[in-house]
This record gives structure tokens, C-alpha cells and sequence, in this order.
């Protein structure tokens, strides 16, 4: 039925064609749209020749807009090219339709302002995604279409809720859409109620319809779930009322079967109170009897006790003397021992650290020794290469037998290595200013075989 009618629109802009452009009336703007959405370039060629096609119809949708909402994509360039549009140009108005038709679709657009911000964008994209197409985010006529007759069937449906007689929800606008549009429109104070086509203002206002209906199916809701539970209620009420009666006759039952018990109870207590009063004279002779005897052989167990606390406090006695004589004796024992031992562990200390020490000084004088060896050779080998080098030099040197060198004393990281002008001195020389002469003007004597005679530093 859908294509049938665009056919059927197209075959009546092709039979009057004729006549309209034989009387273009650019005031009336409706068929310049109507051309647009019918691709009818003959129609549109005739008004841009007589007429502005920068126009806008009452809710601010420019041909370009209409173009792209019905899909065509090849009137659309014909339209820039006609510099009618410019290319990617919307108004608006279209971008307030897709923000908030977006958002009527459940698809959250943000601020419905008109601009095609980047929430928009990613809501654009959102919906390219559901339809199977590339997410772009830009607004064109590859989705438009579909994206029109979607919200269009959504406006039938809920147009169906609210009670308009409109037929089957096709996404096409047809005379009985159109009525209920006009009508909804007129009823919610929509300014032009009788605008042919979808807009955001309509939508907005569906959508509040929308909350209205929400609002009114949860409080027939809570209605029916407030009977359910007051009917729940008595329902409870008449089972515990019942498990009530139940009670009351089990506990009077119970009361019956408790006096019968508390009879034979009574009988059974006096006859076991008989008998238990004659038990107890029978026990009171025998106490007695018990009695006499304890007395007796408690007295004799007195008299053995205290005998044998007079022996046990003899012996104590005894063993005590034996203990503190013991004790003295192994105290003087343990005395002698304890100096021994620490005479012992105070010899072997010092003979310990008498050898430590003197393996320490051993290692310190090899290592000395060898230091000084090593810087000898060390000297020996500068000497000899400044003797290649400077033949003046070692002539000047030659005549004397000492020389002396002035500068700052460097050392080389540790107290063994030493300079003055990149003369080396001495590993016992660098011991001996070490750190005091560091970095202080320094006189070194040397002797012609390189040996340090003398070292000052002020």
C-alpha cells in the first residue's frame, strides 16, 4: 500500500504538471514541498525560476530537509547545485525532529536545542548501529528515511493508545493520520494543529502523553494491587481466626489431659511421701548408729594424726640441717668453679685478640709494603716516559740532586694515592697528611731518583 501511494502521488504530479507550472503562485510554498517529496524537478525547475527557493515551511523545514527525511539523495545534490542548499546544511528544525524523535525511540539524543551537538552525534550513530548501517554520526539520507517511517509507525501506535481511529500503524501518513495529528494537535494547543507532517513539537508532546499514560497505568496498577492485598489481608485473617478455633480446642484438650495427669500425679506423689517417711526413720536409726561410730574412730584418728606430726616434723627438721649444709658446700663448689672458668675465658680472650691484632698488623704492613712497591714502579715508569718525552727536562734535572715541587695536594680517592702537580708522592707521605693536607698548597723535596725527602702544607 506504501509504494502504491507514492505512485499514485508521482502519476498526479506527472497529470498536472503541466498546469502548475503554467501557474506558479511562489506565496504557495506547499507544492514546492510537495515536489520535493515527490521528486519532481520539473515542478521544482519551474518555480526556481520565478520564485526564492530558500524557503521554509511553518515549522522552519527547509526542501533540502524534506529531500533528505524522504531519501533523495539525487535531489538533494540537484538542490546545491541549484545553490538552493548547501551540501551537509540543515536547519534547525530537522535537527530538533532527530533529537527528539531520537529520544522518542528511546534513544537519548541530549539537550533538544536544534544544534547538532556531539551527544547527538553519538545518538546518530547509536541508531545507524540498530539499523545495520555504519555509524557516522552525520545526518543523511541513507538513514532518514527509515528513520522517519519508524517514527511515524511509534506516533500510530501511541495514537492507538490514546483512542484516535487510524487504521493499521503503516509509518505512512495517510488521511486518517493526518486527522488524528490535526486533532491531537488542536486539543494540546499546538500551534498550525493542521502541518501535514511529523515535527518535534508533535513529539514532544506525545511524549507527555506518554508519562500521562504511564502515570495512569500505575495508579490503576497500584489500585489493583492494593484490592490483591487487602483481599490477601482477609484472606489471612479468616485462616488465622480459624487456626485460632483450632487452638483454643486443642489447648482445652490439653487442659483436660493435664488435670487427668495431675490426679494420678497426686496419687502416685502420696504413696511415694509414705513410703518415703518410712525410709527416713529407717535411715535416722541408722545415722545414728553411723554416728557413734565416726566419733570413735574419728577420736582414734586424731590421736594417730598428731603422732604422726610430731615424727614427720623430727624428720623435717633432720632433713633440713642436711639441705643447708648440702647447699653451703655445693655453693663454695660452684664458686671455684665459676672463677676457674672465667679465669680460663679471660686468658683465651686475650691470647685471641693478641693474634688478631698481630695478623692485622702483618696484613696492614704487607699491604703497605706492597702500595708503596706499586707506586715506586708507578713513579719509576713516569719518570722514565718524561725522560723520553723532554730531553730539556731530564738535562735541567741531571745538574741537581733534588727537586722541589709546589701546587695543591690531590688525593686519589683514598689515603695511599697522592699528587702535587701531577707528581705522584709517596704512598706513607699521602698516609700521613691524610685528610688534613687535602686540598692545601703543598711543598714536596724530591730527590733525582724520585724519592720524597720532605712534604709541608700550610
Amino acid at each position: 500500500m506504501k509504494y502504491a501511494s507514492q505512485l499514485c502521488l508521482l502519476s498526479l504530479f506527472g497529470l498536472f504538471s503541466t498546469a502548475t507550472i503554467a501557474a506558479v503562485n511562489c506565496k504557495d510554498i506547499s507544492k514546492s514541498f510537495n515536489a520535493t517529496r515527490a521528486d519532481n524537478r520539473e515542478i521544482l525547475t519551474a518555480y526556481a525560476e520565478k520564485c526564492p527557493m530558500t524557503i521554509k515551511d511553518a515549522r522552519g523545514f527547509s526542501l533540502y530537509d524534506s529531500a533528505a527525511l524522504h531519501g533523495r539523495g539525487e535531489l538533494m545534490k540537484w538542490l546545491v547545485n541549484q545553490h538552493i542548499a548547501k551540501e551537509g546544511q540543515y536547519s534547525p528544525a530537522m535537527i530538533k525532529l532527530i533529537q527528539t524523535g531520537l529520544r522518542y525511540l528511546d534513544i537519548d539524543a541530549g539537550v533538544i536545542n536544534g544544534k547538532l551537538t556531539s551527544e547527538t552525534k553519538n545518538a546518530i550513530k547509536a541508531y545507524q548501529k540498530s539499523i545495520g548501517q555504519t555509524p557516522t554520526g552525520r545526518i543523511s539520507a541513507s538513514w532518514l528515511p527509515n528513520f522517519y517511517r519508524q517514527l511515524v509507525k511509534a506516533m500510530q501506535n501511541d495514537f492507538s493508545i490514546l483512542g484516535y481511529n487510524i487504521g493499521a500503524a503503516d509509518g505512512i501518513i495517510g488521511a486518517g493520520t493526518q486527522k488524528a495529528m490535526k486533532s491531537f494537535r488542536e486539543k494540546h494547543k499546538v500551534a498550525v494543529p493542521d502541518y501535514p507532517r511529523v515535527d518535534d513539537q508533535l513529539i514532544y508532546q506525545l511524549m507527555l502523553a506518554q508519562n500521562e499514560i504511564q502515570k495512569q497505568r500505575l495508579a490503576k496498577k497500584r489500585e489493583e494491587e492494593k484490592a490483591a492485598a487487602i483481599a490477601k489481608q482477609k484472606a489471612l485473617e479468616a485462616k488465622k481466626e480459624q487456626a485460632k478455633k483450632e487452638a483454643e480446642r486443642k489447648r482445652k484438650e490439653e487442659l483436660a489431659r493435664q488435670e487427668k495427669a495431675r490426679k494420678a500425679a497426686e496419687r502416685k506423689a502420696k504413696a511415694e511421701a509414705d513410703a518415703e517417711a518410712t525410709r527416713r526413720q529407717n535411715a535416722l536409726a541408722l545415722e545414728r548408729q553411723r554416728a557413734q561410730l565416726q566419733a570413735i574412730q574419728q577420736a582414734e584418728a586424731q590421736r594417730r594424726q598428731a603422732q604422726l606430726t610430731t615424727q614427720a616434723q623430727q624428720v623435717e627438721a633432720q632433713r633440713q640441717t642436711q639441705l643447708v649444709a648440702q647447699a653451703k658446700q655445693a655453693e663454695v663448689q660452684r664458686q671455684a668453679q665459676l672463677a676457674a672458668q672465667a679465669k680460663q675465658a679471660e686468658a683465651q680472650r686475650q691470647a685471641q685478640l693478641a693474634a688478631q691484632a698481630k695478623q692485622a698488623e702483618a696484613q696492614r704492613q704487607a699491604q703497605l709494603a706492597a702500595q708503596a712497591r706499586q707506586a715506586e714502579a708507578q713513579r719509576q715508569a713516569q719518570l722514565a716516559a718524561q725522560a723520553k718525552q723532554t730531553s730539556t727536562v731530564q738535562k735541567s734535572r741531571t745538574g741537581r740532586k733534588f727537586n722541589k715541587v709546589s701546587g695543591i695536594l690531590v688525593f686519589g680517592g683514598n689515603a695511599n694515592t697522592c699528587a702535587i702537580n701531577g707528581q705522584k708522592i709517596e704512598a706513607s707521605w699521602c698516609q700521613s697528611n691524610y685528610p688534613s693536607g687535602a686540598n692545601k698548597a703543598c711543598d714536596a723535596v724530591i730527590s733525582n731518583t724520585g724519592v720524597v725527602v720532605s712534604l709541608r702544607c700550610k
